[in-house]
């Protein structure tokens, strides 16, 4: 089967070296798109808007550099594919365990679920790479969903192992819109850049929890795409996270609330920290917090 013509977003926005990644993050929306953080507060009086500002500041800033973290992490595998030549699933592994993230329980602040690779496929590179994975120890490897596709991904490492985040093994995500959306976008601009919400298939994923997935490329020389490196982050996981950071006299009696108005359709509540049955209050505020990267996600040389 020849090769599709090339895609635009397979080519690379610029040559943006991975340490400019850490010098900015810069607010302008969540998730990748847009989105708001809303906090409804208890107040008695409307003199109080200005705590509430200040509280829904402290929120935002908490979670902006969370992802700030999260997307170093991801910086950093940049920089594995980006020292050797071909990284296999040991190093993969190894280099993951170096890095002790907490991915659950109360540690588990930043969110993030794991990390992985996914590469970038070819029509006619699929089979010689399924071909590859079935001599490497994974007997009937292919890359799900199965059928012909102008270009593929198939998640090759995913760490940290275990045996149910074996199914995702192959998983070609840009076969998921959300996904695919994100993915694109990041491969387009060379910036980290975060999914809207879905339910992940990620083993460590606490129950009933949404996710967003983290996505930062790596190319080659002459911006060939590599593929991308990734992180499922647990929204539950993070927000919780945030909310601790954050002054706990200020959030006392406060309800905060993260709705997802990324798409054309209704707006979805991404998380809340009012019990099941609880009463918000009639003071609201609402700061609009969506964050994105400026390019700077690297290369491999």
């Amino acid at each position: 089967m020849p090769d599709a013509a090339p895609r635009p977003w397979l080519r690379a926005a610029g040559a943006w070296q991975i340490d400019r990644l850490a010098t900015a993050v810069l607010l302008s929306g969540l998730l990748a798109t847009a989105a708001i953080t809303e906090l409804t507060r208890r107040f008695g009086a409307a003199g109080h808007s200005r705590q509430e500002r200040a509280l829904l500041t402290q929120v935002s800033d908490a979670i902006r550099a969370r992802l700030e973290v999260n997307a170093a992490a991801l910086a950093s595998v940049v920089a594995l594919f980006n020292a050797s030549s071909t990284v296999t699933r040991e190093e993969f592994g190894r280099f993951y365990a170096t890095l002790s993230i907490p991915v659950s329980g109360r540690d588990a602040v930043n969110g993030m679920q794991g990390m992985g690779f996914a590469r970038f496929l070819t029509p006619a590179e699929r089979q010689p790479f399924e071909a590859r994975m079935r001599a490497g120890g994974f007997p009937g490897f292919r890359v799900l969903p199965a059928g012909p596709r102008p270009e593929y991904t198939a998640i090759e490492f995913l760490e940290p192992a275990n045996r149910g985040d074996r199914q995702a093994f192959g998983f070609d995500m840009l076969t998921t819109p959300v996904l695919r959306q994100a993915m694109q976008a990041a491969a387009r601009s060379g910036s980290a850049t975060l999914s809207a919400a879905l339910k992940l298939q990620q083993g460590t994923l606490r129950q009933n929890q949404p996710g967003v997935v983290l996505f930062m490329p790596i190319r080659r020389e002459r911006d060939t795409l590599l593929g991308w490196a990734y992180a499922p982050v647990g929204l539950k996981d993070l927000f919780e996270g945030v909310l601790a950071s954050v002054n706990q006299a200020a959030l006392a009696g406060a309800t905060v609330r993260v709705i997802d108005r990324s798409g054309d359709g209704e707006a979805t509540l991404l998380y809340s920290n009012l019990s099941e049955g609880g009463m918000a209050g009639s003071s609201r505020s609402t700061l609009r917090t969506p964050w994105s990267w400026p390019a700077g996600a690297g290369r491999c040389r």
